[in-house]
């Protein structure tokens, strides 16, 4: 089980909510579900460290993955690297061993099916795949690419007051309740998780 020694706790434990965020104008975030507490590492986390989490802690539970890369949003400017770079994180999986078959991509390229295109239907039913039948030991990776947003919080369950969260490629919102409620509330405690979101 990972260890908070040099990181950044940033929700309560159990965790009450998960929110992608932004660091210094990169739009990144990436965090670590260790059982049931979730640490933002995005601040304090170095690159080896998060690379050790994917390649070094193999141990003895099921892998699996699920890649989301979309560069074309309805209303919105077209992003140049989700494509490549989903390809470059699938390839960096399968070459430290991760088998291909745990591996799912939803990307928004005119040659993918369309059960595999990153419609808001497809990315909430993919992430329940993700998490369903997990276990404690097993280690679970998330990887999303695609245009955000940050707006204030009207509900008032937000501690930072602002809601964030994805688009899907047929232009739906997926607010980070949304995915808190169907990628990390079913965690079970000592399952491990590491999510990197780029908006």
């Amino acid at each position: 089980m990972l260890r908070p020694h040099s990181l950044v706790r940033r929700f309560s434990s159990p965790p009450r909510r998960f929110g992608p965020g932004r660091i210094l104008g990169l739009g990144i975030a990436v965090a670590a579900f260790a059982g049931v507490g979730i640490y933002n590492l995005s601040s304090c986390e170095s690159l080896q460290d998060t690379v050790w989490r994917l390649t070094g802690s193999r141990g003895t539970g099921k892998h699996k993955a699920l890649i989301v890369a979309i560069a074309k949003v309805p209303g919105l400017e077209t992003l140049d690297a989700p494509h490549s770079d989903a390809e470059k994180v699938s390839r960096f999986l399968l070459k430290h061993g991760w088998d291909e078959a745990c591996i799912k991509k939803l990307v928004d390229h005119e040659q993918c099916p369309l059960d595999m295109q990153p419609t808001e239907v497809n990315i909430l039913k993919s992430l329940q795949t993700l998490v369903e039948n997990a276990r404690a030991g097993d280690h679970l990776f998330l990887y999303v690419a695609t245009h955000g947003f940050q707006r204030p919080c009207t509900t008032g369950d937000e501690e930072d007051s602002k809601d964030e969260g994805i688009y899907s490629c047929d232009g739906s919102e997926i607010i980070d309740n949304i995915l808190f409620d169907v990628a990390i509330k079913p965690l079970p405690e000592g399952c491990n998780m590491t999510v990197i979101i780029l908006f």
